[in-house]
Parts: C-alpha cells; structure tokens; sequence
C-alpha cells in the first residue's frame, strides 16, 4: 500500500494508538487508582470531580496524538503525566 493512502494512514495510526506509547502498564494503574478513588467519596464530594476530572484528561491525552497522526515518544508525556496522577489516587 502507498503510504499516502488514507487506509494505510489510518491503519497505520491505529496500530500505533494501541501501543499507547509503552505505557501501557501505567494505563492499567490510573483506571484501577480513579476507580478507586471514585468509588470511595460519595455522590456530591467535590474530591470525586476532581477524580472525574483527572480520569478526562489523561482520556483527552489518550487521544491526543490521534489526529496529528505523530507518535514520537515526547507526545505520549502529557498522556503518562495524567496517568501518573490517575494511578496516584489509588495510593492517597
């Protein structure tokens, strides 16, 4: 396949979205710390939105590098620094 194809372009970028960068083992830590954490404050404490809004942005980072189509390893650092602070709510 060219690679100016748009299949290859977009094969191309989901096989390389799934790698998620090598950090993958830190996207298993931040799911399990904010659903912890989540599930540890009640309904209405501003601490749980505070978990909700960690939780969106390493989901925003996650995607991030999609439509750019860049994959460098320096475009996955937003993305672990937000899984970081994801999987640090399972500790505190």
């Amino acid at each position: 396949m060219p690679a100016s194809s748009a299949a290859y372009r977009c094969s191309h970028s989901l096989a390389r979205w799934r790698e998620l960068g090598g950090h993958r083992e830190w996207a298993l830590g931040a799911v399990m710390g904010a659903v912890s954490c989540w599930m540890c404050f009640a309904r209405g404490d501003p601490r749980r939105r505070q978990v909700a809004l960690y939780a969106g942005m390493a989901a925003a980072f996650v995607v991030y590098p999609i439509p750019a189509g860049k994959f460098w390893p320096y475009h996955w650092l937003p993305m672990s620094y937000w899984f970081v602070m994801c999987a640090s709510l399972g500790v505190a």
